[in-house]
């Protein structure tokens, strides 16, 4: 006898068998019992959840000759059925026959009395891949069939099926199979085929199925040929180029210590086995998530991957605010995904960014927080990097409104009898322990020289810092809007906001892409010669400062503006922090960061041809060299 495949040896033959789905065994059970059956029926719901089995156990069910319990796989109808090949059940692909000659052919034999049994029935599977014209064909035959038939429609997309033909059936909604009832069939069926299993398989197979048995079985049948009679759980990894728990603890652990070189290790030990980076990116959040449910529980019940023991383990690594902040990155990734080719590089960068998070927070991963914070005293800079604010500079600024330990009110000063304008609008549901959260960040940039490794230091501050224009120096973020600060200009900025709009520029034969990356920006700085803009996060940050797009900028403020200006673009915390920052050491004499002066070199005006030539760049990629012939 030819091999079949585990699905097929053990598909359920009455209803007792079928695994999950008990709200609809027991309603059809009860309609056979009550013989109140319905002409036409429609099975809808995720792939490998018994919509197919169940039609053809109904269809058995109503032909069955035994006047008990039905199906009773023992009477000479039931054992005709079984054989797969009768006459009088039909089952139908629609997606092979989804036009209207194949209907209008199945219309014409409808009519015709069963040969054998006493009911016809037309399982009619993938309907959703029926034409239009070929539903409509089926529409009155459906509504009004002959006695003897019964139709049953299976699809795993019931939104594509037309109104018309839903309300002529009577609809069943198939859900997921849950893995404890996918774990427990796949222990019987090793059972029967005398195979051993080390613990955990099983398991690890449910979850892959995700929610669908006819996968589980099918992975089940690929890892027995791999491994034989027995089954050890690094086969089941192996076989489909998974990342075992512990390796995922691992990884996570060398984020929490901030060790970049042993992370881009582990990204191309994974490169080079051809592991799943989207599966693993979920199952980081699953593991992120059973550390944080733990956290909240202390108990073990509601975890879904990780063991007690490995959840204890892992909350040693992060506090929940940092656990929720991952799996946010991870998650945002994730979506990202569908527009890449090349998915492990937004996976590499979701890993710097928690390292930078980590490295910004100055929190050690191994140490746990309270829940109460206290609101710490920013260091105060060196010395002998500080000037004194020059009398004649007026410092524009938007409203910071900081409660202190002693909950005084911080009022604003003001330079040569000017107020100073507000800083950050005011936020009324921000929390003592927010901002807390954002000085402690702050006083970890002021020395993160000490505490961080050099080698750490270095890397995450090319990645992420910005330059200033000041000899060519980098330098942080917060120090360069502090310098900025101190050039800018008021009624400058007044003006540039009211023309800084984007809107008629949105489909701008030139400048619609860079419109479109800085609609939702705002101007907070101006003088004569930059702006800083102020946009939600980062990732938008990075696309506004491509250095491919730099001269593009340039042309399209020079546009707005008539004047050409540089443009420096900050995410909302970045400035939020420098407010902080000034709030904190404004009236200190002699502590903010020298003045930054932003000079421009001579824009050069890119004549036609040059246009033409980023233009085609953008269509066949900048690696391209394109040469323009009279």
């Amino acid at each position: 006898m030819a091999y079949k495949a585990l699905y097929r040896m053990y598909r359920p033959q009455t209803f007792e068998q079928v695994v999950g789905q008990q709200h609809i065994v027991v309603t059809l059970k009860n309609a056979i019992k009550t013989n109140k059956l319905s002409h036409a029926y429609l099975f809808s719901g995720p792939r490998g959840t018994g919509k197919t089995t169940v039609a053809k156990i109904l269809g058995k069910a109503i032909n069955c000759l035994s006047p008990g319990e039905k199906p009773c796989e023992e009477c000479a109808s039931c054992h005709s059925i079984n054989k797969g090949n009768h006459p009088d059940i039909i089952e139908i692909d629609a997606a092979s026959n989804n036009g209207v000659d194949e209907i209008r052919e199945l219309i014409d034999k409808v009519k015709y009395a069963p040969l054998e049994l006493k009911m016809k029935v037309y399982i009619i599977d993938e309907v959703h891949m029926l034409t239009t014209g070929a539903f409509n064909a089926l529409l009155k035959t459906l509504e009004e069939p002959p006695s003897h038939v019964m139709f049953i429609l299976a699809t795993t997309e019931p939104h594509k099926v037309i109104p018309t033909i839903i309300s002529r059936c009577q609809r069943f909604d198939f859900t997921k199979v849950s893995t404890f009832e996918i774990q427990d069939r796949l222990d019987k069926i090793l059972i029967e085929e005398s195979i051993t299993a080390e613990k955990g398989v099983t398991r690890l197979i449910a979850q892959l199925a995700d929610g669908g048995l006819r996968d589980g079985l099918s992975i089940l049948e690929q890892v027995i040929a791999f491994s034989g009679k027995d089954i050890k759980l690094d086969d089941v990894y192996q076989v489909y180029g998974l990342t075992t728990t512990q390796e995922k603890i691992d990884l996570l652990k060398v984020i929490s210590l901030r060790q970049v070189k042993e992370i881009l290790g582990f990204l191309k030990e994974v490169t080079i086995k051809s592991h799943d980076i989207k599966k693993l990116t979920v199952d980081l959040v699953e593991c992120l998530k059973d550390g944080l449910i733990y956290h909240f529980t202390k108990s073990g019940d509601n975890l879904t991957v990780l063991s007690v023991e490995e959840a204890e383990i892992l909350n040693k690594y992060f506090t929940p605010d940092q656990s929720i902040e991952f799996m946010d990155i991870l998650m945002d990734t994730l979506d990202k995904y569908r527009l890449s080719s090349n998915s492990i590089s937004y996976f590499e960068v979701a890993l710097l960014k928690m390292v930078h998070h980590l490295q910004r927070s100055g929190n050690h991963a191994n140490n746990t927080v309270s829940n109460v914070e206290v609101i710490k005293t920013i260091k105060e800079p060196e010395p002998n990097i500080i000037e004194k604010i020059k009398n004649d500079q007026i410092l524009e600024k938007e409203e910071v409104i900081l409660e202190a330990e002693t909950h005084q009110d911080i009022d604003f000063i003001s330079i040569n009898n000017e107020p100073i304008d507000e800083f950050i609008e005011e936020s009324s549901d921000e929390s003592i322990e927010e901002l807390s959260e954002d000085l402690d960040i702050l006083e970890e940039e002021k020395t993160s020289e000490v505490k961080a490794k050099p080698n750490e230091t270095d890397v995450m501050d090319n990645l992420f810092d910005v330059q200033s224009n000041q000899n060519g120096k980098s330098t942080s973020t917060t120090d360069l809007l502090l310098g900025l600060m101190q050039t800018a200009d008021k009624e400058i900025r007044v003006n540039d906001e009211k023309i800084w709009k984007m809107k008629p520029y949105l489909h701008h034969l030139e400048f619609a892409k860079i419109a479109r990356l800085l609609q939702s920006s705002s101007i907070k700085l101006s003088s004569t010669t930059f702006i800083v803009v102020v946009v939600d996060v980062e990732e938008e940050k990075h696309m506004i400062s491509d250095p491919q797009l730099e001269t593009l900028i340039k042309e399209f403020t020079l546009e707005i503006f008539k004047v050409s200006k540089k443009l420096i673009c900050v995410t909302k915390f970045e400035w939020s922090v420098a407010l902080s920052t000034f709030m904190e050491i404004r009236d200190k004499q002699g502590q903010l960061p020298p003045p930054v002066h932003i000079t421009l070199e001579e824009v050069n005006i890119l004549d036609d041809d040059q246009k033409l030539q980023i233009k085609l760049k953008e269509v066949v990629g900048h690696h391209v060299e394109v040469v323009i012939e009279d």
